[in-house]
């Protein structure tokens, strides 16, 4: 008695666009001319006065103005609860440390060294 396979509409589906990209897929080799931002990835990223350009094509820019010299890794900001200082906790691979930051004044009056663990 012989067997019988039954199809599917997705099986069948499968199979013929298997067999319809089966010649083309060894033919055409992807490269990055092909990709619509080719140029911009090859492109190293650049600073600008107003922010910098991306190799994937984004630019990004500042959302305010620089006020001060913070740590690699600012791990929290925090504002005093008069809203006269913000402090900074500092943890990157520099020495860590506080920065404490005038808002009125916008500039950093103090900085306190943390041991690093």
């Amino acid at each position: 008695m012989p067997t019988r396979f039954k199809s599917s509409p997705f099986a069948v589906c499968a199979c013929l666009f298997a067999l319809s990209t089966s010649g083309t897929a060894s033919s055409q080799t992807p490269s990055v001319h092909d990709h619509p931002l080719g140029e911009q990835t090859k492109r190293l990223p650049t600073n600008f006065s107003d922010g910098s350009d991306l190799p994937n094509g984004w630019r990004i820019t500042p959302a305010g103005k620089a006020i001060g010299e913070m740590g690699d890794l600012v791990m929290n900001l925090t504002s005093a609860p008069d809203g006269k200082a913000v402090i900074s906790i500092n943890s990157g691979f520099l020495p860590h440390g506080l920065d404490v930051f005038d808002t009125k004044a916008q500039k950093k009056v103090q900085h306190i060294e943390l041991p690093s663990a």
